[in-house]
């Protein structure tokens, strides 16, 4: 959730009213005119900010204008501020700095120069970049270049000033922006102030980006130097304002396009996947060739786009789409493909969806470990660490793009740091470590105490890699307090892979926010009542994908209120109850496919079969469940009873409500490979 006073002290809701005429793209892109000196600009061309990245010198003198008999007389006092080094001109003849003229960096980077004159004589210095603060007293003339200009011609600031405003309540913006020069937060700028969740980083072309986040009626500041390049998203409850002006923000937004996915034959049937280099959504309002509760869209580990979908018998499916259409599959004689509303051949799509779905090479590796190909190496790491101590030394140090590496044959003891005082892995860091390197099984992070609610917690947009997260409860145990779970996500963007996660009470990972979590082994978190995997309290876009599951209460679950795409996982050994599910009122989109259900049995009950999937109340809008291979051999009832022990059951209703189930499997006979986990 967005906190509603993270710009600023709280009870202020409304959002900022702004009246200025927006400028076109031409006026505030692809130029310099942002660019602007105080005063005399027209009589300081090379003050004027140059394409080239080289940095120009100066030559400033202050001279005082008043002659005293006393030859030791200083009457002038002065301070002044440069973006590049100053250096004191002790060669210019009676206008030369001495020793009572001072130089030095400040930690922003900039350079100031203090000092004293006086009797008609000056000082001289050199600088580079532009003058951004210029003070003095007494009588004095300034020389730029060898030409007299004044106190307002000498300052130039050559950044600029951009406010990213949200207008609703309740809102949510995850926000990326890109200019061609230095960016910096701005953290005095009210309800509309940059916060601890904003970040800037320059970027290998020599661009910066800020990645910040806001909503609900607030907003972030920033100042950059040179141009703003990019934005996004585009939503129509967000406003930029550079330098006060509002800005049309529509020249950010990439071209949109139109997919149909129509079968030519009744009867028919398909079962396709399309994947895309943007984002995919679902176009729900295009008549008989609507996408429906049986079409998902999901964003890939790669960056792409899947879309998974069943029709048939005429009828067809749509959506919309950012960037390119990759890959489509299966090819067949009965399907037409339009984009935008032209008929495109799908001959050129066979073979691909193979290459392309499904995570890809990484279909095969479930669990992660051994084989994994996205593993971070230690050769990548800002910091490598093996005690306690210095893991949280580096957290407290590190910022966005940083790898915090866990040195592989470590073992950290987290059991001391409790309370609040639990482990953060910041916003944008990594934390990584070398399970599946050559075998290894990755450096640890373990405590032997539960009398917290989570040993570590993860920000937004941070990934955690490759590590081991353990706790001290291996086996089922009745209910009891304290509860504690491994990893608490608190902010949304986060990625959690190639980890193993075991030992905890409450949840193995606990979810705040949306994540997505890949390639993990999950298992032995096993307490009656709760003992979760991964337990979903927040957020609409988790994506739980090529993990293995084993011994948890419920390997996936939903507080009730969230939502979650569950694809390409086997669920493997013991279960102490239903692997999947979500509790009452029913969570919102649930969508659970090509996953392997082999645990048949309940330990906490001694049922044998009984069910994988139990979905408590009703969802908002469906629980889709398809291409499952169930060990369980019972088919769903014609109408819920209640708790009853076929692979499939809805509780607390008395017919099927807002859930869908088709296309999948049940026995252990093995079936077709369109059907269960990559195997």
């Amino acid at each position: 959730m967005v906190n509603g006073t993270q710009n600023g002290s709280g009870g202020k809701n409304e959002p900022t009213e702004r009246t200025e005429e927006l400028p076109t793209s031409d006026r505030w892109f692809g130029r310099r005119t942002f660019l602007k000196a105080a005063g005399g600009a027209a009589a300081l061309p090379l003050l004027a900010r140059r394409a080239s990245s080289a940095p120009t010198t100066h030559h400033l003198e202050i001279v005082s204008t008043e002659a005293t008999s006393e030859i030791s007389s200083l009457d002038v006092t002065y301070e002044f501020t440069a973006t590049g080094e100053i250096t004191p001109d002790a060669d210019n003849g009676r206008n030369s700095s001495e020793e009572n003229d001072s130089v030095t960096q400040n930690s922003d980077g900039t350079w100031t120069a203090t000092g004293k004159t006086g009797n008609g004589f000056g000082d001289a210095f050199t600088f580079s970049g532009s003058v951004t603060d210029f003070a003095a007293q007494g009588s004095y003339e300034l020389i730029l270049d060898g030409q007299p200009v004044t106190a307002d011609d000498l300052v130039s600031d050559p950044r600029h000033h951009i406010e990213v405003l949200t207008t609703e309540d309740p809102s949510e913006l995850d926000y990326t922006f890109t200019t061609t020069g230095e960016i910096a937060l701005d953290t005095d700028n009210g309800r509309n102030s940059a916060a601890g969740n904003d970040s800037v980083s320059q970027n290998d072309d020599g661009t910066w980006t800020a990645d910040g986040y806001t909503g609900n009626g607030y907003g972030d500041a920033y100042y950059f130097e040179g141009d703003l390049v990019d934005f996004g998203p585009v939503e129509d409850f967000v406003e930029i304002y550079v330098d006060g002006t509002q800005i049309d923000l529509s020249q950010f937004q990439p071209e949109r396009h139109h997919i149909e996915v129509l079968t030519t034959e009744d009867p028919s049937e398909l079962d396709y996947t399309f994947t895309t280099t943007g984002e995919i959504t679902k176009d729900t309002d295009n008549g008989t060739n609507s996408a429906a509760g049986n079409d998902s869209v999901s964003q890939n580990s790669d960056g792409t786009w899947t879309a998974d979908g069943y029709t048939g018998n005429g009828y067809g499916d749509a959506y919309y789409f950012y960037g390119e259409l990759t890959a489509f599959g299966p090819v067949e004689d009965f399907v037409e493909i339009r984009i935008d509303g032209s008929r495109i051949d799908v001959s050129q799509f066979e073979n691909t969806i193979e290459e392309t779905t499904s995570g890809g090479s990484n279909d095969h590796n479930l669990g992660g470990g051994e084989g994994y190909p996205d593993t971070v190496p230690r050769s990548e790491a800002d910091v490598v660490v093996s005690t306690l101590d210095g893991l949280m030394d580096a957290f407290d140090s590190a910022s966005s793009g940083d790898v915090v590496y866990v040195a592989g044959d470590a073992t950290i003891d987290a059991s001391s740091v409790t309370g609040t005082d639990n482990l953060v892995v910041p916003a944008g860091v990594t934390l990584a470590s070398d399970r599946g390197i050559d075998g290894a099984p990755g450096g640890e992070i373990s405590t032997d105490v539960i009398d917290y609610s989570h040993m570590m917690s993860a920000e937004r947009n941070a990934r955690v890699t490759g590590v081991r997260i353990t706790g001290p409860l291996w086996e089922y145990v009745e209910y009891s307090k304290p509860v504690s779970s491994g990893l608490t996500v608190n902010g949304s963007g986060v990625e959690i892979d190639n980890v193993e996660v075991y030992g905890f009470n409450h949840a193995g990972i606990k979810l705040n926010a949306s994540a997505h979590i890949h390639h993990s082994h999950v298992h032995h978190n096993s307490m009656d009542g709760l003992g979760y995997g991964i337990m979903c309290y927040g957020g609409q876009d988790t994506l739980v994908e090529h993990n293995r599951f084993n011994y948890n209460r419920h390997s996936v679950a939903n507080e009730g209120t969230a939502g979650y795409e569950v694809r390409y996982n086997r669920f493997d050994g013991k279960a102490i109850a239903y692997q999947v599910g979500t509790h009452r009122p029913g969570g919102t989109t649930l969508s659970i496919h090509h996953n392997t259900f082999v645990p048949t049995e309940h330990l906490n009950d001694g049922v044998d079969p009984s069910c994988h999937v139990t979905i408590r109340g009703v969802p908002d809008d469906v629980a889709d469940i398809h291409h499952n291979w169930f060990h369980n051999p019972k088919e769903p009832l014609d109408s819920p009873d209640m708790w009853t022990n076929e692979a499939i059951v809805q509780a607390h209703v008395d017919e099927w409500s807002s859930v869908e189930y088709a296309n999948n499997h049940y026995g252990s006979d093995e079936p077709s490979a369109d059907v269960g986990c990559p195997r």
